[in-house]
């Protein structure tokens, strides 16, 4: 993989800049001519040289605001998308919740009335039968409710 510093291409279009008006100075200098004209060429190519300047500076510019508009506009997309999926998860874990907790208010309320049940049965005299069935449903319904209890824990 190529290896590259950080703002090597502006280095290396200082030293194009620069390097050109080394060059044109000293050509000018050693040019057979007399002064003024070279003062006058010094002066054109200096010119040259720096409307090329500003035109590299523009257009370094317009494209790094072109880069910083385009890398805002998707963060601030990203950033919309997220929003959206953490209200979209949280309204799901919140259903969840309320029908866990309605889950759990059933299997209490039945257990609170097999509770009520096993009490009635033994201040009257049932016979065997009845009691070991009512008390297998009874069974059933505290296994379902500690059920529900653990799921609830899991959730949580």
């Amino acid at each position: 993989m190529e290896s590259r510093k950080k703002g090597g291409w502006f280095k290396g279009l200082l030293g194009l800049i620069f390097g050109g008006i080394a060059g044109a100075i000293v050509g000018i200098l050693y040019a057979p001519q007399s002064g003024q004209k070279t003062r006058e060429q010094i002066r054109e190519k200096s010119d040259e040289i720096l409307e090329q300047g500003k035109e590299v500076y523009t257009d370094s510019k317009d494209k790094l605001e072109g880069y910083y508009e385009s890398s805002k506009e998707t963060a601030s997309g990203k950033m919309g998308d997220l929003k959206e999926k953490i209200g979209l998860a949280t309204n799901k874990i919140k259903t969840t919740a309320e029908s866990v907790a309605e889950t759990a208010r059933d299997k209490f309320e039945k257990i609170s009335k097999t509770e009520e049940i096993k009490e009635e049965e033994e201040t009257e005299e049932v016979s065997s039968d009845e009691k070991d069935q009512k008390n297998k449903i009874a069974e059933q319904v505290k296994a379902e409710a500690e059920k529900a209890e653990k799921k609830i824990k899991e959730k949580d």
